[in-house]
């Protein structure tokens, strides 16, 4: 059985590559022959944003969505692949056939053969931070483990955008991510974070602990901190555990650079993560 939760606020863009297909056929895509790596059916996803719907074809290597304003004057725009803005293992695809220009990073746990998700997706042809957003999903059936603590480490790709100004800048991280199984919490970081476009060094995103409920996560809170302590971007981040045995994670973090709760800079980032591995500490 598949299941669609839809939230206000991201998108279901992205939707890149194989595991694209499943994840999109389960909430109205059409399936079109996945890629070799990805899972056959869909049992989870969770869009937030503008879009109603994106369709992965694996013989042209395109992704099509549907809804984002002025792509290409047509209900669905055609993404490209486009491989030099590929980020941390993230594919990258392109739509330039409208008035404003659309970028989108999807990538698969376990270093693109796993059961979890996600992608992102963002235009910087806007005097603010434009259209876009992000999905997540997992496949197959999932058991969660009951005891336990499970580490898991990862990637991070995202999309920034810039309220006053436009532009569209990507970044990359490291995901480290700590599950207390038994307790049902969740926590961790994002450390080595960088922007990719400009080479610069980024803060470090402390992933503030939340609840587990039914293998999903939401409304946790995520901040950076300079390094006099203070709070530079602050936003949330919610996610879900895959896999067979429930050893795999992906999600989305949404940032925007504050300070002293004003908006300095006026950035967004919308970012989506996925563990590539993970090791459970015994019980004690």
């Amino acid at each position: 059985m598949i299941k669609c939760h839809y939230r206000a606020g991201l998108v279901p863009a992205m939707l890149v590559s194989g595991l694209v297909t499943a994840l999109l056929s389960g909430c109205g895509g059409v399936t079109v022959g996945p890629l070799p790596s990805a899972p056959a059916t869909v049992t989870e996803t969770v869009e937030q944003g503008d879009l109603t719907r994106a369709t992965y074809d694996s013989v042209t290597d395109t992704l099509t969505i549907e809804s984002l304003p002025f792509d290409n004057g047509l209900f669905a725009a055609t993404y490209t692949r486009a491989p030099a803005l590929d980020v941390n293992g993230f594919r990258a695809y392109v739509n330039t056939n409208g008035a404003r220009s659309y970028v989108a990073l999807w990538g698969i746990s376990n270093g693109g053969t796993g059961a979890v998700s996600g992608g992102t997706v963002g235009t910087g042809d806007y005097v603010g931070y434009g259209h876009g957003g992000s999905i997540y999903g997992r496949t197959g059936t999932t058991t969660v483990p009951t005891t336990g603590i499970g580490r898991f480490t990862g990637r991070y790709a995202g999309l920034m955008t810039f309220d006053g100004t436009g532009g569209i800048q990507r970044t990359e991280g490291d995901l480290n991510l700590d599950v207390d199984f038994a307790d049902a919490r969740v926590e961790g970081v994002v450390n080595n974070r960088m922007n990719v476009t400009t080479a610069t060094a980024q803060n470090d995103v402390i992933l503030a602990t939340t609840t587990i409920v039914d293998g999903r996560f939401t409304g946790g809170t995520a901040t950076s901190y300079d390094l006099a302590g203070d709070a530079v971007e602050t936003g949330t981040y919610e996610g879900l555990i895959g896999g067979a045995t429930g050893l795999e994670v992906a999600g989305v973090i949404i940032l925007d650079q504050k300070k002293g709760g004003a908006v300095l800079n006026a950035t967004r980032e919308t970012g989506i993560f996925v563990s590539d591995a993970v090791v459970v500490l015994p019980t004690p």
